[in-house]
């Protein structure tokens, strides 16, 4: 190897050993601290890709063990209930026979059927209020529609508009309104035919209306909440924003409207055929009106233009806002006389109680029932149909509420029959009604029993599926550790290595930059 001093090879050779033992020792170092095998995808780009697609597996499978944690409790919800109309049915089973007891009379029947009744209609109840985040479990859901009179109150939305109509009821039937002054009457008469025999029911609401304050937003709910149904209502504001001011007779030494001041001058006195001249035909921002012989102006017309005079009569237009009307316009002044005034209906500070009244009144809504959805819950990592469960909803009502099961409709309407039997009734009549409704009861149990049974099969699965989820979940988790992790056993093996290396390589480094001095003892 040639003595030279231009190129220190050797020192090349310890610079590039240093490099290169400093890079494995900063990689030690960022894996320790971060406690990551792979930090961005330079350290392992194939390793990033497979860990990235486990974490969504991962996650997908967490959240899908609380979907299903979700359905669990909405079962449990769902069977409370059933266990509740479960009682009500075994009771309704005692009933039934009590009432085929020979030695009861008529009005001791009858008895017997209200408190079935009482049963029945908290049988319905039970099935409308079970409801889980606000989706119906056991019962039909409820629709509402206006079928007649349209969404308008008054003709040409002159008191307002119904922008929505909510239905919480287990009421299905049309309910008509009836207006008697401010108050509104909401009834509707449902009727049910069962064995040929018809048996009614009247359910009515009265509200008294209040005045609709329009100076904010207008909007008003009106709640019948004794049958389930509320209204959504934007009161209208004027369909004009004309108002009369009327001057009356007399006369008086000065009068101001609208911030405009007409003053008589000292010996003379106004008339309201001259006042109402001298505020013809203004614009707002006027700071006079016409003349008036022996009077003068002041102040500025503010908010209102004005229309021409007839006789003691003015029309002020609004150009600020309907609610200025009747604020603004308000005379005053030394013994002066006049009034503002409005057409009925169209006054833009409110809409009277009787208006609303009367613009409900003879408007028809029409209350539906839909089946209740069924409810799906993904029970594992992505949506394919091994992973949805499913919780099909039912209707346990015993009206004829869409979807509703046959053995719970024979019940209601076994019900209405007894419902229509009276004191007068025979009693191999009454035995007859009271057999039937007892067999149409073991039908209920038995239906209701083999929902609750399958509530629970649901239960015990999602049980399996959870414990599975969990596993699936730990063995994710553990294989995507292996790739992402550090080994720290191993890591720290190459942190001492890299450490020695770096130690050595600079030593060296050092002992290569002094080699070049013998070429010095060669030019002595």
């Amino acid at each position: 190897m040639p003595t030279v001093i231009n190129t220190n090879l050797a020192s090349l050779y310890a610079q590039n050993n240093l490099s290169t033992a400093q890079t494995s020792l900063a990689s030690s170092v960022q894996k320790l601290s971060s406690g990551l095998r792979i930090s961005s995808a330079k350290d392992d780009a194939a390793g990033l890709a497979i860990s990235q697609t486990m974490q969504t597996q991962i996650n997908g499978v967490n959240q899908s063990r609380r979907n299903l944690n979700d359905a669990t409790n909405l079962i449990q919800v769902a069977d409370t209930s059933l266990g509740t109309i479960h009682d009500m049915l075994l009771r309704i089973k005692t009933l039934t026979t009590q009432g085929y007891d020979g030695s009861l009379s008529a009005s001791q029947r009858t008895q017997i059927v209200d408190e079935i009744n009482e049963l029945n209609t908290e049988i319905n109840a039970t099935a409308a209020r079970t409801k889980f985040n606000r989706n119906n479990l056991i019962a039909a859901t409820a629709s509402a529609t206006m079928s007649s009179g349209g969404y308008t109150l008054g003709a040409a939305n002159l008191y307002g508009t119904i922008t929505n109509i909510n239905a919480n009821t287990s009421v299905f039937g049309t309910f008509t309104f009836n207006a008697v002054g401010s108050d509104v009457v909401l009834s509707s008469i449902v009727s049910q035919t069962y064995s040929g025999v018809t048996t009614n029911t009247t359910y009515a609401q009265t509200l008294t209306m209040t005045t609709g304050n329009l100076t904010g937003s207008g909007l008003r709910n009106i709640n019948f909440d004794q049958l389930g149904i509320s209204l959504d209502v934007n009161l209208a504001r004027t369909e004009s924003t004309s108002v009369e001011f009327n001057v009356t007779a007399g006369s008086g030494q000065s009068i101001t409207v609208a911030g405009l001041t007409l003053t008589a001058a000292a010996g003379s006195s106004l008339t309201a055929l001259n006042i109402a001249a001298g505020f013809a035909n203004l614009s707002a921002g006027s700071t006079a009106g016409n003349t008036v012989s022996g009077a003068t102006w002041s102040g500025t017309l503010a908010g209102y233009s004005t229309g021409s005079n007839s006789s003691s009569t003015v029309v002020f237009t609004s150009t600020a806002g309907y609610s200025n009307i009747s604020s603004n316009l308000q005379p005053s002044g030394t013994n002066a006389t006049g009034t503002p005034t409005t057409v009925e209906g169209l006054n833009p500070e409110n809409v009277s109680a009787t208006n609303i009244a009367a613009g409900l009144a003879g408007k028809v809504i029409t209350i539906s029932s839909n089946a209740p959805a069924d409810l799906v819950f993904q029970g594992g990592a992505d949506t394919s149909t091994p992973n949805m469960v499913t919780y099909d909803a039912i209707n346990v009502r015993t009206d004829t509420s869409t979807g509703g099961l046959k053995a719970m409709n024979d019940l209601g309407g076994q019900i209405s029959v007894l419902n229509s039997y009276t004191t007068a009734t025979a009693q191999t009549a009454w035995a007859t009604a009271f057999s039937t409704l007892g067999s149409y009861v073991d039908a209920a149990v038995d239906v209701i029993s083999e929902q609750r049974s399958v509530m629970g099969a649901l239960q015990n699965r999602i049980s399996y599926i959870n414990q599975n989820l969990e596993a699936y979940s730990t063995n994710l988790q553990g294989s995507r550790s292996a790739i992402m992790d550090t080994d720290f056993a191993a890591e720290t093996a190459k942190l001492t290595r890299g450490q020695i290396m770096q130690q050595a390589a600079t030593a060296m480094l050092a002992q290569a930059n002094q080699m070049n001095n013998v070429v010095l003892s060669l030019l002595k």
